[in-house]
């Protein structure tokens, strides 16, 4: 494609934020049945459990209209661990739930509604909604959890049904909270005696209409069972997925997938000698506007990139397993982080049956690509590595955006299409949740043919930035003058197998 076509069909595209209201998807509305609280389950007030010792009358499975007294937190249970799902630190009924942390899927939304059933709104007042599931690094004891949920979207019965399952069990099966408490009222579920015996406590939510959502969690210890802070992998240290030592069932090339009812595809390419006792490296590469995911995986096509996966898979030799998601009407606008949920779904079937190092995930694009890289450095800092981005722009929606995350980024001085300050702000962003100082980044002089790229310095260990600008327009290969080879592909390479 030229770049001409490349500027009008991007400037005609209305570009949409990751950031919208829950329940977006839409779904049929059905008639249903009330929600059954497996365990017990109550509307919430500002008696939400103090730290320590006091119980609260709940309800029992025996009844779906969640109205007789049953379970509660056991007296002298302490807490362990709290997150305000989709926000930022918070207290509740003396509680402190910390931001946001451990979440595996699921898009962040939040509201200024008043909650009603509560005297202190904050936590309910944002939410993960989707499918989505948390794994909080525990110590192996028996655990008691108090989920806390709130309506903020829905105003009919029918329009939203979900399930919840705290490690494998059963906590709510179909639950309709707008017909349960109806709308902006706060909504709690006590999920007693749960084992943990794997070293982390799963929560795990999965829609049936629209969207499942969570708005935070407290997890107390029955007993002695404590939090432990996972450590961060020293340099070259692997962290093995589920899916090390168990045979390889994925086959190589376009691979069906469904996320949240609907149907997407990628492109899967593995290293000709994979071994699954091997935790290899994942990068996911994401093409550009009207491009494909055959043509990033092939390369050669349509002269946005010249080699397989913009260059890296010759680079890795056989070191990393490579992936192409495929855009929605051949782009990334991320609707609803709908494509968010794609690489969600991925990384899932991914590490489950391959053996991925889960310290060492990359997203890299050109253009559109490198819009989605941006918005999943953004929303999913605590999940990959890094990411590198070949004239980037925020396109995809930034959705969080303060987590720090390895950044390389390339752009062209005459970029015609995403005009490079663009992707200095993009930089810029990354380079102070990194904590870098404040660097000098020359670039190279129109006309000059060369490219410039800058390490930036006293960035936080393990969260480096490289900016590299070049005498050129859209483009995510450029070659110097006279040069017959990109540098570009070398130095994302040297980026990216630094870890």
């Amino acid at each position: 494609m030229n770049k001409l076509s490349l500027f009008n069909r991007l400037a005609g595209l209305s570009l949409l934020l990751n950031f919208t209201a829950a329940g977006c998807d839409g779904g049929a509305v059905v008639a249903s049945s009330s929600a059954v609280p497996i365990v017990s389950s109550t509307a919430s007030s500002s008696s939400s459990l103090p730290p320590a010792s006091s119980s609260i009358a709940v309800s029992s499975l025996a009844s779906s209209s969640a109205s007789s007294v049953g379970e509660t937190i056991p007296a002298g249970a302490t807490l362990v661990y709290a997150v305000n799902v989709g926000g930022p630190q918070t207290t509740l009924g003396g509680v402190e739930y910390q931001a946001d942390r451990f979440a595996r899927g699921g898009t962040q939304n939040a509201t200024t509604s008043a909650i009603a059933g509560t005297d202190e709104d904050t936590l309910y007042q944002t939410e993960r909604y989707g499918t989505l599931s948390y794994e909080i690094p525990v110590s192996n004891a028996a655990y008691s959890v108090k989920l806390h949920f709130v309506e903020m979207y829905q105003t009919t019965t029918g329009s939203r049904l979900f399930s919840a399952t705290v490690e494998g069990e059963p906590a709510v099966q179909n639950l309709d909270i707008f017909q349960e408490v109806g709308g902006n009222t706060a909504y709690d579920v006590i999920v007693p005696a749960v084992s943990v015996a794997d070293n982390a406590l799963t929560l795990q939510l999965d829609t049936a209409i629209d969207n499942a959502t969570l708005s935070g969690f407290a997890i107390y210890s029955n007993d002695g069972g404590v939090f432990e802070e996972p450590p961060t992998p020293e340099p070259g240290e692997a962290l093995p997925s589920i899916g090390c030592g168990t045979s390889k069932t994925l086959q190589d090339g376009r691979r069906n997938i469904s996320v949240n009812g609907g149907n997407r595809s990628y492109i899967l390419r593995t290293p000709a000698n994979y071994n699954n006792q091997t935790p290899y490296r994942l990068v996911m590469a994401y093409h550009w506007l009207n491009g494909n995911a055959e043509q990033v995986a092939n390369g050669g096509m349509g002269g946005s990139t010249d080699d397989p996966f913009y260059g890296l898979w010759d680079l890795a030799d056989n070191s990393t397993i490579f992936v192409a998601p495929e855009g929605l009407n051949s782009g990334w606008a991320n609707t609803g982080g709908a494509d968010i949920r794609l690489t969600d779904a991925i990384l899932a079937e991914l590490e489950s049956e391959l053996c991925i190092d889960k310290s060492r995930i990359f997203a890299t694009g050109f253009s559109y690509g490198a819009g989605m890289s941006n918005a999943i450095a953004c929303a999913r800092g605590d999940v990959f590595r890094g990411v590198a981005l070949y004239a980037g722009a925020q396109l995809s929606g930034c959705d969080g955006g303060t987590t720090p995350i390895a950044y390389f980024g390339a752009h062209g001085l005459s970029d015609s299409v995403l005009n490079i300050s663009q992707g200095r702000s993009l930089r810029d962003r990354f380079a102070a949740n990194n904590n870098c100082s404040a660097t000098n980044a020359p670039e190279p002089a129109n006309g000059s043919g060369s490219h410039i790229c800058t390490e930036y310095q006293g960035c936080d260990d393990g969260f480096p930035v490289t900016w590299c600008a070049f005498d050129g327009d859209h483009y995510p290969t450029q070659k110097d003058r006279g040069q017959s080879k990109s540098w570009i592909p070398g130095e994302a390479w040297k980026f990216i197998s630094q870890f």
